[in-house]
């Protein structure tokens, strides 16, 4: 089986994989959140603008075989960048990382809040409400039931 050697990557929906200098895709194992770094030529700027302000750009990673865009790798936001010389390097963290960056204090209460204590509406609402993601009970979250509320 040949290793996938081609690369196309997506920043804000336009393609700058002829940009990329490097990348390494990491996954920590304690958290589960998938980190990023991205190295660019500085050409990239004529159409990306990095600036101090407005870094959140969303990212995605491609690699293959016969193209570059047959596996996706990597699903994220840039979160900081630097400029060196000749070289953007972005630091990159996976859309997971909101999750695990948000701060909730939400009770639910089986007779009066509409998940009605199902777990999978509970965990979706977790997800969509206050993590920014996007979950979707009987579709990515497998429905729970009401046998245990």
């Amino acid at each position: 089986m040949a290793s996938p050697k081609l690369k196309y990557v997506e920043i804000d929906s336009t393609d700058v994989s002829s940009y990329v200098t490097s990348f390494k895709v990491t996954r920590t194992k304690d958290s589960g959140i998938t980190n990023a770094i991205i190295s660019f030529n500085t050409n990239i700027l004529t159409v990306i603008d990095f600036d101090e302000n407005n870094t959140f750009h969303e990212i995605e990673i491609w690699r293959g075989v016969s193209a570059g865009n047959e596996d996706r790798i990597f699903k994220g936001e840039v979160y900081t960048f630097s400029k060196d010389g000749v070289f953007i390097t972005c630091q990159c963290k996976c859309e997971l990382y909101k999750a695990v960056r948000a701060s909730v204090t939400k009770s639910f209460d089986s007779n009066i809040d509409t998940e009605a204590g199902n777990f999978s509406e509970i965990f979706s609402t977790l997800m969509e409400d206050y993590a920014g993601l996007t979950a979707v009970v009987g579709g990515t979250v497998q429905d729970y039931g009401t046998t245990h509320i």
